[in-house]
This record gives C-alpha cells, structure tokens and sequence, in this order.
C-alpha cells in the first residue's frame, strides 16, 4: 500500500486508492463532489456498501474501509508497515496513524460504492497478522482497533 500512495508524491497531487472489487455508482458530478482534494490534514475515505448477488440488497458495510484519497502530505505522514491491501487491518492502518497525530477524518457512507458479497479470500491467520501489525505499532488489541475504527468512521451503531 505504501508504495501505492508514493503515486500521490510522483504526480504531485492526490491519488485515489480503492479496492479493486468495488463498482462506483454514481454520477461523475457527484463523484468529483465527494472526492475533491481536501484541505491540508484531512483524510478522506469511503466504507462500501455490500450487496447480495441475488437478491441485490445493499447493506452498508461495519468494518472495512475501502477507498481512501491520498494526497502527497498524507505519504510524508505515513510510515510504511508492510501491509497489503486486501489483507486484514491494511484498511485500519491508515485512519489509526493519521488521527493518532490529528488528522481531521472525513468518511463518505453513500450507497455508491458497491461491492458483491462473496466469501472471504483470507484466513484467520491472515486477520490475526494483520492484528498484531497494528498492537506492535499502535498498542491496540483487536477489539480496541474495530471499535475505535467504528468510532473515526461514525458506523458504532451499524449493525
């Protein structure tokens, strides 16, 4: 991922990172609206909402993070942890490391980016290393990272 947001630095400007499986679902217009570069120390991010293959009902999703704006100043910011995107906890990383030193954090939860439901294509092991990556560099446990990622995104009462 780390390598991923040097593109921001290599073009001087702000560069989207998004998990490949999302379809956008909006207009341009309201696209360039909510993705506009923001103001210096201000994430912008946006959660997915899941949808069912069959019955295409939509639900937003409680846990990850799925797209994320990222602009040169954010990559000064950052150190690299070796994580992956699409792996457990690379989601995580970026908005615990950027409110721990007091970034604003500004999430977009329209029902625009969809993402098929289908079953996970990671293992416990996976989640679990992910997991540890964020106690080593943020002193978090499992739990205290979702709850406090649930509360940077504003999903604690999502169900």
């Amino acid at each position: 991922i780390y390598a991923l947001m040097q593109q921001a630095v290599r073009f001087s400007e702000p560069v989207m990172l998004m998990n490949s499986d999302i379809e956008v679902r909006c207009s341009k217009e309201e696209f360039e609206s909510r993705w506009a570069a923001p103001k210096s120390r201000t994430l912008v991010m946006g959660v997915r909402w899941d949808e069912d293959p069959v019955t295409k009902v939509a639900k937003i999703q409680k846990w990850g993070i799925d797209a994320f704006l990222i602009t040169p100043s954010i990559v000064g910011d950052v150190i690299d942890l070796g994580l992956s995107m699409g792996c457990p906890a690379w989601d995580y990383w970026i908005p615990l490391h950027l409110s721990k030193i007091g970034y604003q954090i500004i999430t977009h939860k329209h029902n625009d980016l969809i993402h098929e439901s289908h079953p996970l294509n990671w293992s416990r092991d996976d989640y679990d290393i992910g997991l540890k990556v964020l106690s080593r560099s943020y002193g978090l446990n499992g739990k205290q990272a979702a709850m406090k990622i649930q509360k940077i995104t504003g999903r604690s009462g999502v169900r």
